[in-house]
């Protein structure tokens, strides 16, 4: 669980903003669930065409858990480099911000050079 001390308005924006759009970001959560969250009905279509690499990222509140889900995905073989996963998955996020890994490349292929400069 999240310490709700620990949670800034920058981890869960209402907006998603990428190539000149802004999109509404609304947050669904389920009693017993893990918060999710959904950008807002694109009824004008203002969204297509849009490069979808900055969209792999997720909301920064939410972009450990993607990383750890990510890496979960990976056969055994390939993800016991990354054990413990939770914490590769911590140092992995800090290092892409550190070093301002942006958005322009996927996020599972920034997550795999996390990984390479790791080794």
């Amino acid at each position: 669980m999240t310490d709700p001390g620990a949670v800034s308005v920058a981890d869960f924006p209402d907006r998603w903003a990428t190539a000149g759009l802004e999109l509404p970001i609304t947050y669904v959560s389920r009693p017993g669930g893990r918060a999710r969250w959904r950008h807002g009905r694109d009824t004008a279509g203002t969204a297509r065409g849009a490069d979808p690499e900055p969209f792999t990222w997720q909301v920064p509140g939410l972009r450990e858990a993607l990383a750890t889900s990510l890496i979960r995905t990976l056969p055994k073989r390939a993800r016991t480099s990354f054990v413990p996963v939770p914490d590769f998955a911590r140092r992995a996020i800090a290092w892409l911000e550190e070093r301002a890994v942006g958005d322009d490349l996927a996020f599972p292929l920034a997550l795999g050079q996390a990984h390479r400069a790791h080794r």
